[in-house]
C-alpha cells in the first residue's frame, strides 16, 4: 500500500524467475473522487480497479445547468462497483452513481406519470432526452447505457419488463436494504431510502408498480408504497453509471 496510489504490478513481473531478479513496485497516483475529473473517474472505472481507488458512499457535488439557464448544485454518491450491466454486452459498468433529490419534475408534463407504461412516460423521455444534457460537458459523454429492470404486477404474478437507460429514475429494489438487488452502498436499514428506523420517510417517485405494468409509485408517508395524484414539488432521485 502507499497513500494516494494505486498498485499496478511489478515490472518486471516476478514469473518464471532462475536467477536473482530486481522487481519494482508500479504505482499510479490517484485522486479522491470528490476532486477528480470525470476523465480520470472514467479511466478507473474502465481498469476495472474503481473499488480499489474509490468507496461506497463516497460524493462529488456538480451542477445542472437547465434549458432556462438556472442551475441546481446536485450530490452524487458512489452506491456500487460492477452492478449494473451495459447495454452493449461488454460487462458491468464499473461505477454507479445516485443523486440526491431534485428540488422539481422540471420540464414535463407530470399528468402523464401516472398510470402510465414505462416507455411511454414523459418523466422517462426527459431523463432519456433532456436530464443527461443538463449534465457538465465532460460528464455526458462518459454516461454508460445500462440495462434496468422494471417490476410489475398483474393477475400473473409479478412480471419484469427491461428498458436501455442512461439516466434512470429509481425503484425499490435497488434502494431499499432487506431486497436481493440492492446495491451494495446500502448495506444497512438505516442508510435504505424510504421510511427508516426513526420513523422518518423521505418522499420520492419510484419507477416501481401495484397492479399495471410500468405505473409510477413512491414512498408514502406511512412507509408503504401506492400511488398518488401527480405532485409538482415532489422531487426526484435518479442514478447512472460511469
Amino acid at each position: 500500500a502507499k497513500d494516494n496510489h494505486v498498485f499496478n504490478g511489478w515490472n518486471p513481473e516476478p514469473t518464471n524467475i532462475t536467477g536473482d531478479l530486481n522487481c519494482y513496485g508500479v504505482w499510479e497516483e490517484s485522486y479522491s473522487f470528490a476532486d477528480a475529473s470525470w476523465e480520470y473517474i472514467a479511466q478507473v472505472s474502465e481498469s476495472g480497479k474503481a473499488s480499489e481507488v474509490f468507496a461506497l458512499g463516497d460524493t462529488k457535488t456538480e451542477t445542472l445547468t437547465y434549458t432556462d439557464g438556472t442551475t441546481e448544485e446536485i450530490t452524487l454518491t458512489i452506491v456500487g462497483f460492477d452492478m449494473d450491466a451495459k447495454y452493449d454486452g461488454t460487462g458491468k459498468a464499473g461505477i454507479t452513481v445516485i443523486s440526491n433529490v431534485l428540488s422539481t419534475l422540471r420540464k414535463i408534463d407530470e399528468s402523464s406519470v401516472r398510470q402510465a407504461q414505462y416507455n411511454n412516460t414523459s418523466l422517462r423521455d426527459h431523463f432519456l432526452n433532456n436530464l443527461r444534457y443538463c449534465f457538465p460537458s465532460e460528464l455526458q459523454s462518459k454516461v454508460k447505457q445500462v440495462i434496468k429492470t422494471h417490476y410489475a404486477y398483474s393477475s400473473g404474478g409479478r412480471v419484469e419488463k427491461n428498458s436501455n437507460e442512461y439516466v434512470w429514475l429509481l425503484n425499490s429494489t435497488e434502494t431499499y436494504y432487506g431486497n436481493t438487488t440492492h446495491y451494495a452502498y446500502y448495506t444497512t436499514t438505516e442508510k435504505r431510502i424510504g421510511r427508516k428506523l426513526d420513523g422518518t420517510v423521505t418522499e420520492y417517485w419510484l419507477r416501481d408498480s401495484s397492479n399495471s405494468l410500468g405505473t409510477w409509485k413512491y414512498v408514502t408517508k406511512s412507509g408503504g408504497v401506492s400511488e398518488r395524484a401527480c405532485d409538482f414539488t415532489l422531487g426526484v432521485l435518479f442514478g447512472f453509471c460511469i
